[in-house]
């Protein structure tokens, strides 16, 4: 009895069409293998060494490499991805036009917010082509915000004058004005 829906099926495969097969399959394996690689046409590679730690409220620059990978001219956009409320001081420009295998450093420089808090960030420069929006690629710098340290200690409610011996009130308050948690006692 055989399993209800299943055809009764025979596959014969002759030499030719094992060979077929084969070189169908190796031909499939490396296109899947090859088509997710960075970049397409075109390269951006961080150049800068690495970022220095920063503080907040310093401008910090990075550099990128872009590398026509093409045959013909290109004309990419680029654009540059912040974390919220960073500003770019001199932004990428509209348009950028490489010839091919030409290569270009551009510097991107930013400012970090004064109130931005201790830790890891990622910035984000990328390229694409006008043309063919396939010819595209990114790369990504990480910037280190150091923590720090500023309490102040405002005096909110003071006696415009206070005589020796004599009990008096004082109201103060104390304000972190630092990027990260600080521990205090009074």
């Amino acid at each position: 009895m055989k399993p209800y829906g299943v055809p009764n099926m025979t596959w014969t495969l002759t030499r030719q069409k094992a060979a077929i097969f084969s070189v169908l399959c190796v031909v499939l394996a490396g296109n899947v293998l090859f088509a997710q690689g960075k970049g397409h046409g075109v390269e951006v590679r961080a150049v800068s060494a690495s970022l220095p730690d920063t503080k907040p409220g310093n401008i910090v620059a990075a550099s990128f490499l872009i590398t026509n990978k093409t045959d013909r001219e290109e004309e990419f956009s680029e654009a540059l991805s912040l974390p919220a409320n960073w500003q770019a001081v001199n932004p990428p420009t509209t348009f950028l036009t490489l010839v091919p295998q030409e290569q270009r450093v551009r510097i991107i420089a930013f400012l970090v917010p004064a109130g931005t808090a201790a830790a890891t960030y990622d910035v984000t420069y990328s390229v694409r082509s006008q043309r063919d929006y396939g010819i595209q690629d990114t790369d990504t710098v990480q910037v280190a915000i150091l923590p720090v340290s500023k309490n102040v200690l405002v005096v909110e409610e003071k006696p415009d004058a206070v005589i020796a011996g004599d009990e008096y009130r004082v109201t103060a308050r104390l304000v972190n004005q630092g990027n990260s948690e600080a521990g205090v006692s009074l």
